[in-house]
């Protein structure tokens, strides 16, 4: 049980960290898209 815990905060965690950098990338995608215009 304790295993599968720390593997399944793990898998949360490592997909809310892929989420932000998504967000991250799209946020400084917009404002340099928006720099150029």
């Amino acid at each position: 049980c304790l295993g599968q815990n720390l593997q399944t905060s793990t898998f949360v965690g490592e997909i809310s960290f892929a989420i932000l950098i998504a967000v991250l990338g799209l946020v400084l995608f917009a404002l340099l898209i928006g720099n150029m215009q």
